[in-house]
């Protein structure tokens, strides 16, 4: 289905409302699934209005995202969410939509997203806020905690909110590139042997 052709039903205020219900996503983590209960909290309100008249492919959603392992990086989550999201609007728009692409777009993401997001916050931002708080506590600032908070959390705030808004918008026009280029085929052959 095309972009011009499809119905949006979230509003910027539904994608908001991803990124703010993605913050407590390794509350739940387990060994089983690990952050599948977080990433289903993230979008469970916006499937919600999504399948509001289709109870059946509501159901099949709910079962989807926290029967599924999940696991990555906080920081890339509201963007994958929101992809998701715009693939299960595809979905409720349209019966043929092979919902296989949900699972295969989010297992083939979730790799990659952590390897990228952890090595710039884990690896790079929190130590940067660290090394620059530190030496302003060893100084007696009281800056060195707020420093420390300004350089790690207002890039992952950027980022997620910018993330959620890509993902949705830009959701169809990804997974069409991705039909186009073959890609697609490879990630659902790739979710099955995980």
């Amino acid at each position: 289905m095309a972009n011009s052709d499809k119905k949006r039903m979230l509003t910027k205020k539904d994608i908001h409302k991803i990124v703010w219900r993605s913050l407590p996503l390794e509350a739940s983590w387990h060994y089983e699934r690990q952050q599948h209960l977080g990433f289903y909290y993230a979008v469970g309100a916006a499937l919600q209005k999504i399948y509001k008249d289709q109870p059946d492919k509501y159901i099949d959603s709910l079962k989807r995202h926290v029967g599924e392992f999940y696991n990555t990086s906080p920081q890339a989550t509201p963007f994958i969410a929101a992809l998701v999201c715009s693939m299960e609007e595809e979905h409720a728009n349209d019966d043929s939509f092979d919902v296989s692409m949900i699972s295969a777009i989010k297992a083939a993401l979730i790799g990659p997203c952590a390897g990228i997001f952890d090595a710039i916050f884990l690896s790079t931002l929190r130590i940067i806020g660290t090394a620059i708080g530190t030496s302003l506590c060893f100084q007696g600032s009281i800056l060195g905690p707020v420093i420390f908070l300004l350089v790690y959390n207002v890039p992952a705030f950027i980022c997620r909110f910018v993330g959620a808004s890509l993902g949705y918008e830009k959701g169809s026009e990804f997974i069409q590139n991705l039909q186009a280029s073959g890609t697609l085929g490879k990630f659902k052959d790739a979710a099955a042997l995980v």
